[in-house]
């Protein structure tokens, strides 16, 4: 059941942006050898931004994950993967080659995750964004989550004009790593980047290559979301097409592969009057989905010895 539990943690992550800055180059071409110029961190949030409000929505119909980590076989699921502004979030996935299930959602009030393992009884917890913030509520298994920061790794946050960004550039990787302080779930100091390709994204290509959340005492990484390919989105920007996803403590990682149908972009939003109902249902806590399973509220929850 822990290792189950596991996997719903890290359906969370994922960039999707472009460089309109840079200077294109031809697809097939060698890649730039000259020197990477100077660009200023105010530069890389406000592209990051405008991004952010061409990209409301993300549908894929058919993701499929892999699951791996410490002590725990590899699993293999199957299902769909939906994002919106602002903080509107829904995976729900079955193991292939066995039964289960597995929900993971959100909503601007809060977050719930259903589990069913093969062999075991279900499990459905819920709890406000505010006790994640605080630390009141944990997910099983013991993985740092952040809900604000799932959707800024989604391409699909608008970040503060005034935080103290700092912009770095690496000739040698070609790239430029944008940072800030954050505070993490209960009031955890915390460093992100945002890692971004600093030459033009071409084909399936990513611009923005990583996301990462360091420990800002030990500078320990404590999460991070690779990006592995990505598709442009038409409007100048990318959605992620394959993601990496890890928990460094816990040893844990998630492939997600996005790649099987083309994502639908900007569709399901709540003034798309031809689909109100869809997203209604769609983000809606479904207790009346697992009838037989009562919520658990994870800021009270305890979880049981050996799980």
């Amino acid at each position: 059941m822990r290792s189950a539990r596991l996997l719903v943690c890290a359906a969370l992550l994922a960039p999707a942006v472009g460089c309109t800055w840079l200077k294109n180059h031809t697809p097939g071409q060698p890649r730039p050898t000259g020197e990477v110029p100077e660009v200023q961190a105010s530069q890389l949030v406000d592209h990051l931004n405008i991004q952010a409000g061409r990209l409301q929505s993300l549908e894929y119909e058919d993701a499929e994950v892999q699951v791996s980590g410490r002590g725990m076989m590899t699993i293999n699921l199957q299902g769909n993967l939906v994002a919106t502004q602002p903080r509107y979030f829904r995976m729900r996935a079955q193991p292939k080659l066995a039964s289960g299930a597995v929900d993971l959602g959100s909503n601007p009030e809060q977050c719930w995750v259903y589990l069913k393992a093969p062999g075991d009884e279900p499990f459905y917890g819920y709890a406000t964004h505010a006790d994640f913030q605080s630390g009141k509520a944990q997910l099983p298994g013991g993985i740092k989550f952040d809900p604000d920061w799932v959707m800024q790794a989604l391409g699909m946050t608008t970040l503060p004009p005034d935080a103290r960004y700092e912009v770095k550039k690496s000739q040698k990787d070609r790239t430029y790593t944008l940072s800030w302080p954050a505070t993490g779930p209960g009031g955890q100091p915390v460093r992100k980047e945002v890692v971004f390709d600093a030459d033009t994204a071409t084909d399936n290509r990513p611009q923005v290559k990583k996301h990462l959340v360091w420990d800002d005492r030990t500078r320990k990484l404590i999460a991070s979301a690779e990006v592995k390919a990505a598709h442009p989105t038409g409007t100048g920007g990318q959605y992620p097409t394959r993601v990496v996803l890890r928990w460094e403590e816990q040893r844990f990682e998630m492939d997600l592969d996005l790649r099987q149908r083309p994502a639908r972009v900007n569709q399901l939003t709540s003034d798309n009057a031809a689909r109100q109902g869809e997203f209604a249902r769609f983000f809606a806590r479904p207790d009346s989905t697992y009838r037989g399973t009562s919520p658990i509220d994870l800021a009270r929850y305890e979880s049981p010895p050996g799980r």
